[in-house]
């Protein structure tokens, strides 16, 4: 193809000065704007970084092991670009903006790759232009700022496209073997590399006609046994090599151990294609050997990603989308700009028409397998696989087509027939380049960017310059660094940690943003040395575990108000709204704000403390079997007193109920005269109190909670569950008035009378508690102690629920009573959920707990047996 005209020439020393400096000149730019932003918008970047930060710390020490490992440890994405990654850092020090920079490397690799394509079609001219045209394409210096892999795969795909070229069909041996090299590392970058390489290697293939004489050639192919063998014991002796050191983690792969014979195949004919003279046939099968070869070393072990791959790419069960028009949108409007879309179209025409002589003269020579045909299907084909029916569509993922259009743009431009027109063209490119480029990257340039944007009557804009997620001001608008607030979290979260005396602490992370996201934490985590502090991500919570129990397990909460986008659960967001309005007693109670971030955007985040912790000795069983058997026997108005407070926290991952929490104050020993209005207070506006006890020798040494609650309640259950204790009451009848009492003449034994008795409801329904009150007397001290037994039987005389306890719950033993003394016994019986409508017995007596004998009861002079009818209750359906 013919380039009309020359505008100047230049020396080959000259255009590796100006390459150079137009690679020195990205990565000043690249390193000011980094130092700038402190925000790491998009959840890929952080995950690229946390992988380049774990893999430099699997590194440790350096050796075949722990390099096996790094290798294939990610079973999805190949490490070549994360591995590039840690040599930077590495050399530099352990930071974001370090480890961002290697992409500086990766810009010499693009530039250079493309003014040597350029140059190898076109000519230098061309090639250089192209070069600076592809520098100051939006997408790719706003790329060569965030951790991608696509810019280094947009980098690899440019290299590998030069030295195709430059093997002359697969004439040039040692080009040709670069060429297969560069086709591992491509994809040891990224299996997309495939998409973009092989349909120029396919049109050298066609026009070659290599696949013919190959096929000639195997038939008639001659062994050379000598080099058959040493390449077989070479590739075994590299094999066992690399795999020995990790062959337990070998066998646990895809394919297991298959991994060493497969692997050995490979290498031994690869260094055996390497031994061959120098034919197109021999050069292209080292090249593909030698290709395999260095890609096997992750796709051998991690074949299993096919799958995963297939499930991203084309399998998704939102469906897949046509991406012809969003990617031409992107094209556009994000990575060239319509400026640079309107010149791209210039050139095509220009180049079209300038050269059409020489076009339709080709036609008659395959022109189709032309060098020019070759950019053409760089830039096409990707386009077409990447917009057919696939499920995931991003911006980035054409970006390595980019090349072909700058060259396109600058063998168009220069050949522009009129040398006036051309000076022109080229000089309003640079400038309106240039000014693109400074303006989308610094801040206090917004007059040219509000330059480029025109104002239509229907009031629609027009913006010539780029406009897209990936176009970000480093402190500007999403970037802004008010919005970095997670460095101030963590640190909080340390000093508060360290004056709790607890070490270490979980943060619960209950929303996602670009800004606050669990992927950030991890990052910010991992670079700046909080090791202590691990993160559990609530918001995409992906299992069918329920968020709710998990807030309790951490030690902080964060989370934000206004919008939950990004919260992929219905309930979360509205566990989220819960939080926030306060409207749960037992969030309430356990977290309290600790810090409040506002944010540029109106919106607010919140960081939340836990307030309970309790000690590490106690039992995860024994609270969740405590919390279970409330949940299934409460009603609802229940008031859940927690004695040592710290309980609370690990009761409330396990219940469901809609009690309210009442942690006691938290002085050791308790003080009575503050819990006192406490227990009034809870008496007063509950129906029923459960009582949750554990180590009340420590904790209340005089059983004050119990006593009371004794005393003033009606105590209808007491369980153990190993040390924590649950005993379950009915409220006093506050404001109610006592119930009538009914005179009764009983005789319990020789020296107990039963005096009266009063029950608050001759009526009631399952779940409810009965409120029973005894009235004993004692006609003499009593020396032994016995307990009470209030029974409820059925028509058929079954058991259908009953309360054993000793006097006033264990408070006034009978073995304490003295002569003439009246007591007053509460007792509490629990209807049982599932009883039947009916009437009921009451029956009351008591008895010796060691032996079980009951007293003999005399009712009225008569012998009524060893327990006493009370009365007949009715139970009616809830």
């Amino acid at each position: 193809m013919r380039i009309h005209g020359r505008i100047w020439s230049i020396g080959q020393h000259w255009t590796l000065v100006l390459l150079a400096s137009l690679v020195a000149f990205q990565a000043l730019n690249n390193w000011a704007w980094l130092s700038t932003n402190l925000t790491i918008l998009g959840s890929d970047p952080r995950r690229h970084l946390m992988t380049t930060f774990t893999y430099s710390d699997m590194l440790n020490p350096l050796n075949l092991r722990n390099l096996f490992d790094t290798v294939t440890v990610d079973e999805y994405r190949p490490p070549l670009f994360h591995l590039s990654g840690v040599a930077l850092i590495w050399l530099f020090g352990s930071s974001t903006d370090v480890a961002t920079m290697v992409n500086a490397l990766y810009m010499a690799v693009l530039l250079g790759a493309t003014y040597a394509t350029g140059r190898k079609i076109f000519g230098s001219n061309v090639g250089l232009l192209s070069s600076f045209v592809l520098s100051t394409f939006p997408m790719i210096y706003a790329m060569s700022r965030y951790f991608y892999i696509d810019f280094a795969l947009a980098s690899v795909v440019a290299l590998n496209l030069m030295l195709l070229l430059h093997t002359e069909d697969f004439e040039r041996k040692g080009y040709t073997l670069l060429y297969g090299l560069s086709l591992g590392l491509g994809m040891l970058v990224k299996w997309t590399f495939v998409v973009f390489s092989l349909p120029p290697a396919l049109l050298v293939l066609l026009r070659s006609g290599l696949p013919g004489r190959a096929v000639l050639k195997f038939k008639t192919m001659k062994v050379d046994a000598r080099w058959a063998i040493l390449s077989t014991l070479m590739g075994l002796g590299v094999t066992l090599f690399w795999y020995l050191p990790s062959v337990d983690r070998a066998r646990q792969m895809f394919l297991g151990l298959w991994l060493l014979p497969l692997s050995s195949v490979a290498l031994a004919l690869a260094f055996y294609a390497l031994s061959r003279p120098s034919s197109q046939e021999a050069n292209l099968f080292g090249a593909v050997m030698t290709g395999f070869s260095v890609a096997s070393v992750w796709y051998l072990p991690r074949m299993d990603f096919l799958q995963e791959f297939f499930l991203v790419a084309y399998g998704r069960p939102k469906g897949t989308n046509w991406g012809f028009a969003p990617y031409l949108d992107y094209l556009v409007n994000e990575q060239l700009s319509p400026f640079y879309a309107a010149i791209l179209l210039l050139a095509l025409f220009i180049l079209g028409y300038s050269n059409r002589r020489w076009l339709k003269a080709r036609v008659r020579q395959d022109v189709l397998t032309s060098n020019l045909a070759m950019v053409g299907l760089w830039a096409a084909l990707p386009y077409f696989v990447f917009s057919v029916r696939t499920s995931t569509i991003r911006s980035r993922f054409i970006m390595p087509l980019l090349p072909a259009l700058a060259l396109l743009i600058g063998a168009g431009l220069l050949s522009i027939p009129w040398r006036r027109t051309k000076v022109t063209l080229l000089v309003l490119v640079v400038i309106v380049a240039l000014a693109q480029f400074f303006a989308l990257s610094y801040d206090g340039l917004g007059s040219v960017r509000d330059a480029a944007i025109s104002d239509f009557p229907d009031g629609r804009q027009f913006n010539l310059f780029a406009h897209g997620f990936q176009n970000q001001l480093p402190n500007t608008g999403v970037t802004d660094s008010r919005y970095w607030i997670m460095p101030a979290m963590l640190k909080f979260i340390r000093e508060d940690s360290k004056r709790a005396g607890r070490p270490g602490a979980e943060l619960g992370i209950l929303m996602n943003t670009h800004h606050v996201a669990a992927s950030t934490f991890w990052l910010v985590s991992m670079v700046e040395g909080y090791s202590e502090i691990t993160m559990r991500e609530l918001a995409r919570a992906w299992s069918s575990d329920p968020v709710y129990p998990q807030l309790f397990e951490v030690d902080y909460l964060v989370l934000k108000d206004g919008s939950h986008r990004g919260i992929n659960r219905p309930e979360t967001r509205e566990l989220v709204d819960t939080i926030l309005s306060a409207s749960s007693p037992f969030i309430s109670e356990v977290f309290e704000v600790a810090q409040q971030y506002p944010l540029p955007d109106g919106d607010a985040v919140y960081l939340y403390r836990k307030r309970h912790h309790l000690d590490e000795e106690h039992s995860e069983d024994d609270y969740r079997a405590l919390a279970q058997d409330l949940n299934a026997i409460e009603t609802g108005d229940e008031a859940i007193v927690f004695e040592i407070p710290e309980q609370i926290e690990v009761f409330a991952r396990h219940y469901q109920g809609t009690g309210v929490p009442y942690p006691l104050p938290s002085q050791r020993p308790l003080d009575e005269d503050r819990v006192l209005p406490d227990l009034e207070t809870i008496a007063a506006n509950h129906d029923t109190i459960f009582a949750v006890l554990r180590e009340e020798e420590q904790v209340d040494p005089g059983h004050f909670v119990e006593e009371w609650l004794n005393q003033h309640g009606y105590r209808a259950l007491s369980s153990w569950y190993g040390p924590v204790r649950l005993v379950v009451y009915a409220s006093p009848l506050v404001g109610q008035g006592d119930p009538p009492a009914t005179r009764l003449e009983a005789e319990f034994g020789e020296s107990i009378d039963l005096v009266e008795y009063s029950l608050d409801c001759p009526t009631a329904k399952p779940g409810q508690i009965l409120r029973l009150t005894l009235s004993w007397h004692a006609e003499e001290s009593i020396e032994e102690d016995y307990k009470v037994f209030v029974h409820l039987l059925d028509g058929q005389g079954q058991l259908l629920a009953q309360h054993d306890s000793p006097p006033v719950g264990g408070s006034m033993p009978t073995s304490g009573w003295v002569q003439g003394e009246t007591i007053l016994d509460n007792h509490g019986i629990l209807i049982p959920s599932e009883a039947a409508s009916g009437e009921y017995q009451l029956l009351l007596g008591m008895y010796q707990p060691q032996t079980g004998e009951r007293l003999a009861v005399l009712s009225r002079g008569e012998v009524a047996g060893d327990s006493l009818p009370v009365t007949r209750i009715r139970i009616e359906g809830s």
